[in-house]
């Protein structure tokens, strides 16, 4: 009999299982799951899977959160940035519509991949002509 294993006996059958199995666990250990297990977010690609879906339902603010997630996960994954500009196209956010479809554009692999992307560079282009004929408000500060 293993030491220990008489003091169960007071324990519910339950409590005892989850005793059982925390010290199991602990002795053997878990390949997957470590002591300092800290959360991770889900991959780019999966952050803009959601993202697009949220995207599609009109749910902005939601999509916006999952893309900007899916670039802080990786900066270069170019379809991140090309998502954001038509979030932030449909939030009424023009200059961060433009620079973020500039930024996918720059993080493409190639330039024949860039010179493929023509429906980012025809919102490049309708954006920029939109902020010269109606260029952005600034608030004025106070000094």
């Amino acid at each position: 009999m293993m030491p220990g294993i008489r003091n169960l006996a007071p324990l519910s059958l339950v409590t005892a299982f989850l005793f059982i199995a925390a010290f199991a666990f602990e002795v053997s250990g878990h390949p997957q799951v470590s002591s300092t297990h800290r959360f991770s977010p889900p991959r780019a690609e999966k952050s803009v899977e959601i993202g697009t879906f949220y995207l599609r339902k009109k749910n902005y603010k939601a999509a916006l959160s999952r893309f900007l997630e899916a670039i802080k996960t990786d900066p270069f994954y170019a379809p991140a940035h090309g998502q954001l500009g038509k979030v932030y196209e449909k939030l009424g956010k023009r200059e961060e519509a433009l620079q973020s479809y500039r930024t996918h554009l720059e993080v493409l692999p190639s330039a024949e991949e860039a010179a493929k992307a023509t429906d980012v560079q025809r919102a490049i282009t309708r954006l920029e002509l939109d902020l010269r004929r109606n260029p952005p408000k600034r608030k004025q500060t106070q000094n």
